[in-house]
């Protein structure tokens, strides 16, 4: 890519960023989108497939933009959440995926900024739930530098 291009790429995504929010709690009090579902599976199972998910499909580097992700689980309380935090210039949250036992199975709310690049997240977020390995049609990173082997 030459580097006009690329210049031009890069100032288009920080103009983008610029409103993501900077915590997690911002993004879910108003999220871009929300994708709120529930699975009888069992919360550890799903953390453990939104985190491989994440890992596979989000984190890495783009241009000069670095995603990784933040995953907290508590078995006391039976849930977890998962950041998508985009490192650069500032720190930004670009994704949130909460995971809570229910007495049916788990329920999982997943919320992401408006990007054009997060927008079919939710869906990647249930189907990631659901064991599926797919990742995003539009990815946010190329993998330059990816944060998994």
């Amino acid at each position: 890519m030459n580097d006009h291009l690329r210049l031009v790429t890069t100032l288009m995504f920080a103009a983008v960023t610029a409103c993501a929010p900077t915590n997690p709690d911002s993004l879910r009090q108003e999220p871009g989108k929300a994708h709120p579902f529930e699975t009888t599976t069992d919360y550890r199972a799903i953390y453990d497939r939104e985190v491989r998910g994440f890992l596979r499909c989000m984190t890495g580097s783009y241009y000069r933009m670095s995603f990784a992700i933040e995953p907290r689980i508590d078995p006391n309380t039976k849930s977890a959440t998962i950041t998508l935090v985009h490192y650069g210039a500032w720190k930004d949250i670009w994704a949130v995926v909460d995971i809570r036992e229910t007495a049916t199975g788990t329920q999982v709310n997943a919320y992401t900024t408006n990007h054009p690049l997060m927008s079919d997240f939710g869906i990647i977020a249930e189907k990631w739930a659901n064991g599926s390995q797919e990742c995003q049609t539009y990815p946010i990173t190329t993998h330059q530098f990816p944060n998994v082997e």
